[in-house]
């Protein structure tokens, strides 16, 4: 799966990635499904579920989440693009299509970006940023800012929760927004939006009740739509959106799409509702 140009290198980055390997291995000699060695033509959306189920089962076998980096070994397995036959001895590399690996976390080296709020809204003296999501990293901090913001008693903190919505609003943290943005929220990716797995549900009812202006972006086109037709499907009602369109602000940088092998951009797509009232 990943390739080495000599032994001695391979051996130098063993104690790095040995549980991972004999998880693989262990993996491999057990299934009934050779997952390298697919000997006929299937369909992107086998070809998906293939992938996922056997990074599925490495996790399990390996006893812990896989790291960001492992997951992209299982994702974008070197294959055919056509056939996706991953036998080295008869693929190519185009020359023309180098295939490089991008790492999507959280740039904390950015954030202090964001006190152009301030400048831009010269009225507003403090602003509060809570990110939440049961995958992040529970902490707060503060921002460094310029002197003239400084100079006027300006504040910019932000603060992180590790947890559900629901469960945050729930909390002694919880403080009632101005504004929710959901940055690739995906809340329509769970196909049984009513099973008791699906946790963006009792999430989105709460949402609806802070009664102030709610912000979606999507990856795609298609994805954006889907993410209306799932919150009208939620809170049964068809809530009008303010604003529907690509986003001016989107990221340039391209990102590989594990799903149709092709790329996609950071939140291309942005959808605004004045609120979620259904009254």
């Amino acid at each position: 799966m990943i390739s080495y140009c000599c032994k001695e290198h391979q051996k130098i980055h063993w104690s790095q990635h040995k549980d991972l390997c004999k998880a693989i291995y262990s993996v491999l000699k057990d299934s009934k499904i050779d997952f390298l060695n697919i000997k006929q033509d299937i369909n992107t959306e086998t070809w998906v579920q293939m992938k996922m189920n056997f990074m599925l089962l490495v996790a399990i076998k390996i006893g812990r989440k896989l790291e960001h980096y492992e997951e992209q070994m299982f994702k974008f397995l070197r294959s055919c693009i056509v056939c996706h036959d991953q036998n080295i001895k008869v693929l190519e590399d185009c020359p023309n299509c180098p295939n490089n690996s991008f790492s999507n976390v959280i740039d904390t080296e950015g954030i202090e970006i964001w006190e152009i709020l301030l400048h831009w809204l010269p009225n507003i003296t403090i602003i509060k940023i809570c990110l939440i999501g049961p995958e992040l990293s529970i902490g707060s901090m503060l921002m460094n800012l310029c002197k003239n913001c400084q100079y006027n008693n300006k504040q910019f903190s932000i603060q992180v929760y590790d947890m559900l919505y629901e469960n945050y609003a729930k909390s002694d943290f919880y403080t009632k927004p101005n504004f929710i943005i959901g940055y690739n929220a995906g809340i329509h990716e769970c196909e049984d939006f009513k099973s008791v797995n699906y946790t963006w549900r009792q999430s989105l009812k709460i949402i609806a009740k802070q009664n102030c202006p709610l912000i979606l972006t999507s990856y795609t086109l298609s994805e954006a739509k889907k993410e209306q037709i799932r919150l009208n499907e939620i809170l049964n009602n068809c809530i009008k959106c303010s604003y529907f369109e690509q986003n001016p602000f989107s990221s340039l940088r391209p990102y590989r799409d594990f799903e149709t092998e092709g790329i996609y951009y950071q939140n291309q797509y942005i959808i605004m509702y004045k609120n979620l009232n259904t009254l």
